[in-house]
């Protein structure tokens, strides 16, 4: 529902002549971790989902095959960085 992508039509994020419009639509979204994580849990092979290509994903995704929940990990990391941000003066 807090997607920024949600009025949008969904061909945007499939055209590869229009990624960094995609790219750009998906940096300040609020959900963008949980996009992200859906796309990498359900092994999606195209277009771009929470801020990254399938490419980037695929790259990822061999990296890292060990990851059993995208979602628990980039979650998990969303909180930990949270904690480490330095307080403003």
């Amino acid at each position: 529902m807090r997607a920024r992508c949600k009025r949008l039509g969904v061909d945007l994020f499939f055209d590869s002549r229009r990624e960094k419009q995609a790219l750009e639509i998906c940096a300040p979204c609020p959900v963008r971790t949980e996009c992200l994580a859906k796309a990498l849990d359900e092994r999606t092979q195209h277009g771009v989902f929470g801020g990254a290509t399938a490419l980037w994903r695929k790259r990822l995704l061999t990296r890292r095959p060990d990851v059993t929940s995208w979602y628990a990990l980039l979650v998990k990391a969303r909180v930990v960085h949270r904690h480490q941000q330095p307080e403003a003066e």
